[in-house]
């Protein structure tokens, strides 16, 4: 695969760790830099394939935790253009969703439903 460095080495950061290549959102990675963020941690990753060619897309799902709150907040981001230009945000309680995480998170949302329904069981 070759990189298309005009556009998308603005969404995906490459990284060499113990000879492994790897890729990050600069947008996320800047999360972790705020003073008011303790951490970022990403709870799941996945690939979208784009609707409109032959693309596809990185999303993840992180939980960010915040000075004072107890919780920690899920925000998901795309490497996607339309999120990249349009939707992510310096505050990651402000980032926006794009097609590819909608469709990201209806899947999680479902798998977390099916599994709950295993562990109850059936009636």
């Amino acid at each position: 695969m070759e990189l298309n460095t005009d556009q998308d080495s603005l969404m995906l950061s490459p990284f060499l760790v113990s000879g492994n290549v790897g890729f990050k959102l600069p947008a996320v990675a800047d999360w972790g830099e705020r003073s008011d963020v303790t951490s970022v941690d990403v709870a799941s990753a996945s690939v979208q394939p784009s609707g409109s060619d032959d693309h596809a897309y990185l999303v993840i799902e992180t939980e960010v935790s915040f000075d004072g709150e107890e919780e920690p907040v899920e925000v998901w981001a795309c490497s996607c253009p339309q999120w990249h230009y349009r939707e992510q945000a310096d505050d990651p309680r402000e980032a926006g969703e794009c097609k590819h995480i909608r469709a990201e998170s209806k899947v999680s949302r479902a798998q977390a439903d099916e599994d709950q329904v295993q562990l109850g069981g059936s009636d």
